[in-house]
């Protein structure tokens, strides 16, 4: 009769399973997409201050329906 061993089977952790992407490719994303939100917020700040705006008609045109 041979003896037997335990086995122990291990399973990989969790995050060799996933796709990791390197630090320097994220802190450039995130760094872009925050001077891009922060000009986006810019940009629609400055057409609601710098808007149009009323005008005053004197006379109405012939042609108004």
């Amino acid at each position: 009769m041979k003896k037997q061993t335990q086995i122990h089977i291990h399973e990989p952790p969790v995050t060799e399973f996933k796709k990791q992407r390197s630090c320097v490719k994220r802190s450039c994303m995130s760094g872009c997409g925050c001077i891009g939100i922060f000009f986006i917020t810019m940009l629609v700040l400055l057409n609601i201050l710098t808007g149009t705006g009323s005008k005053q008609v004197k006379s109405l045109p012939t042609a108004f329906p």
